[in-house]
């Protein structure tokens, strides 16, 4: 089995919280369900079309926020509309608050997102996985990829395919581990608080598949844990990982994937 990584970068990011309605709020990190439409975008899959092909039944997605984060509210100007004849501004403009997702310096921070990609164990998944490394590898993918918003775009980079030769699969240890990856809250068993001044840390509820009835219907949630500054974890985990080796500089990360 083959695990593909490579990294998303942009100026702006914003994945809206599908329970808020009169305020656009943001998730830190981009839920399973966007990561899909990314892929879907890179596929040139039609809207709504992918939701079985690459639910988590077939694709393994593992993510990390690869740099700081912060979150910030801007004030956004929309057109006020209470019918079909107020599109041309008869009715001037309404602001909504608009939750964005930077870096911590705007001018020089970029928001780097880093994916994880293999086939489900039963092995489900590869030819569409061979399809994406061959659109990333030559850089022909279909539509242009955002980071949320169509209007906050996004670049793949640095492709790496890691073979059986570069990563394994472990039992966690019983002492602490350095985790790079998000992981499901319920496999943390304890942080290490006392090996780092500062600890930045998330906790949240997030969507991770459609029901395959094109209606974007939300059949799976996550509660994931992950780190907001890119660095490792220091956690006591349950279960297995997998410890990835990069050929060239033998970095090693230790993952999970989010199935």
């Amino acid at each position: 089995m083959k695990i593909i990584r490579f990294d998303l970068a942009g100026k702006f990011a914003h994945f809206r919280k599908y329970y808020a309605n009169n305020t656009a709020l943001s998730y830190t990190l981009p839920p399973r369900t966007v990561v899909m439409g990314m892929l879907a975008a890179i596929l040139g899959r039609p809207r709504d079309s992918y939701y079985r092909e690459l639910s988590s039944e077939n694709i393994r997605i593992g993510l990390r926020i690869l740099a700081p984060v912060k979150k910030s509210f801007h004030r956004v100007n929309h057109l006020k509309v209470e019918d079909a004849h107020d599109f041309q501004g008869a009715k001037g403009h309404t602001q909504t608050p608009f939750e964005v997702v930077t870096g911590p310096d705007l001018r020089t921070d970029f928001v780097r997102y880093r994916v994880y990609l293999a086939p489900s164990v039963s092995g489900k998944g590869n030819s569409v996985l061979e399809e994406i490394e061959e659109r990333l590898l030559e850089r022909t993918g279909v539509f242009s990829i955002s980071l949320g918003t169509a209007n906050f775009t996004a670049e793949a980079r640095g492709l790496q395919v890691f073979d059986e030769n570069n990563w394994r699969e472990l039992s966690a240890p019983a002492d602490f581990l350095p985790i790079h990856s998000a992981l499901f809250s319920e496999r943390v068993l304890a942080i290490n608080i006392q090996s780092n001044n500062k600890l930045l840390m998330e906790e949240e509820l997030m969507p991770a598949d459609f029901k395959d009835n094109y209606n974007r219907e939300l059949s799976k949630m996550n509660r994931l844990f992950f780190a907001i500054d890119g660095k490792p974890m220091p956690l006591k985990i349950s279960g297995n990982f997998i410890e990835l080796r990069t050929p060239d500089s033998n970095e090693i990360e230790n993952i999970l994937f989010l199935d």
